[in-house]
């Protein structure tokens, strides 16, 4: 599995480095900006150990060139309002740095795991007129494309291969946004007030199940 380390400073990408070769992993390292001449690779394990590091804007960057490829974070003095940030900006999975060996190969496998089932090219879901293609991450209303952001696009994909199901907010924050679901926070309402702006009429899918929560219908 070949995996590109992307370190947003010269510091702390050596020791991970050497954790994932001792185990005959193909990584390679890189700095901040150098990722966009990196050859497309299974796992990325990005770096965020500055208050002036772009890790943000490099894993949003990422999302957008190798959407199915998965991100792990690893991130310096790691507080929930780092892992909000980086779970919003594209990864799929956040830890502290330095990190535990041991740790750090079970989040790998753990990751590799979903590289595993990625769904086949032909995977489109279609509800409605809301239709969803999992693997290019995109989707239409009508045929008519609607721009999201990732974490839009995967709330909806996660609603809509779930119809006539309510969800609760701690459910969805848990499943999609892979935080803890007793976190106090409303990003799950203003995603989904965004998610309803931009499906225009097909807004009416997206139901608000009063005293549970969300739940989308055809």
């Amino acid at each position: 599995m070949k995996t590109l380390i992307v370190e947003d400073f010269r510091t702390g990408a050596s020791d991970v480095l050497r954790t994932l070769r001792a185990q005959g992993i193909d990584a390679t390292a890189c700095r901040n900006a150098d990722w966009r001449t990196a050859a497309s690779c299974s796992l990325w394990v990005v770096l965020w150990t500055h208050p002036d590091s772009e890790a943000l804007i490099n894993c949003r960057n990422i999302r957008n060139h190798h959407a199915a490829a998965p991100i792990l974070m690893l991130v310096a003095r790691l507080q929930p309002h780092n892992t909000i940030a980086a779970l919003d900006a594209g990864v799929d999975d956040v830890a502290s740095h330095p990190i535990h060996d041991g740790e750090l190969l079970a989040r790998v496998r753990a990751l590799s795991r979903r590289i595993a089932t990625v769904p086949p090219a032909s995977a489109v879901i279609k509800a409605g007129p809301v239709c969803v293609d999992e693997v290019h991450r995109a989707a239409f209303v009508d045929g008519v494309r609607v721009e999201l952001t990732m974490r839009e696009f995967e709330l909806l994909a996660y609603l809509v291969c779930r119809p006539g199901t309510p969800h609760t907010p701690a459910t969805l924050l848990a499943d999609v946004w892979r935080m803890r679901a007793d976190l106090k926070t409303n990003v799950v309402a203003v995603h989904v007030g965004n998610l309803r702006r931009k499906l225009g009429a097909a807004s009416r899918c997206i139901l608000t199940v009063r005293g549970v929560g969300y739940m989308f219908v055809a």
